[in-house]
């Protein structure tokens, strides 16, 4: 039954809401204000919005991440940042995290020679829903089988 299990699931699954603010900034010339500031206005925005939703403030959690590049190229490469405010060594550690991932990606990378660059900031707003306490139905299906069998068996007499 897959419509039920989809339907099921759309009934279950946490509600998410997501949150992109476009600051372009390179590594040597970071402002950490105005990257906080925008996360902050995204989070507030995430609350406002989860709260018209019905969602209490202790069923609300906020996971954040940076999109960067190396100055000049298209492809960002998000990188998650789990606390809620971020420091300069924190911002550093990400910044190391986009070298060795885009490195593990594409087999070289510009550490030392191309500066990178911030894009974007992310920000989801997510809304934990409890979850239901299923029960464990026997699986019908053996008996089924074994029915089956008995059912063939005694046809053949």
């Amino acid at each position: 039954s897959p419509g039920v299990g989809s339907a099921f699931g759309l009934q279950v699954v946490d509600l998410k809401n997501d949150y992109v603010r476009t600051v372009t900034q390179r590594e040597n010339q970071l402002d950490f204000r105005a990257i906080q500031r925008a996360f902050q206005e995204m989070e507030e925005e995430a609350a406002a919005d989860l709260s018209r939703e019905g969602l209490s403030i202790r069923s609300r959690v906020f996971a954040r991440s940076i999109d960067f590049r190396y100055l000049g190229e298209a492809q960002e490469m998000e990188i998650a940042l789990p606390e809620a405010r971020l420091s300069g060594d924190r911002l550093q550690e990400a910044i190391a995290e986009f070298h060795a991932g885009y490195l593990a990606l594409f087999r070289h990378g510009y550490r030392g020679e191309t500066p990178v660059e911030i894009v974007n900031l992310r920000l989801s707003g997510i809304g934990r829903l409890g979850r239901p306490n299923l029960k464990t139905v026997p699986d019908v299906r053996s008996r089924s089988a074994a029915g089956g069998e008995l059912h063939r068996r005694a046809l053949r007499r």
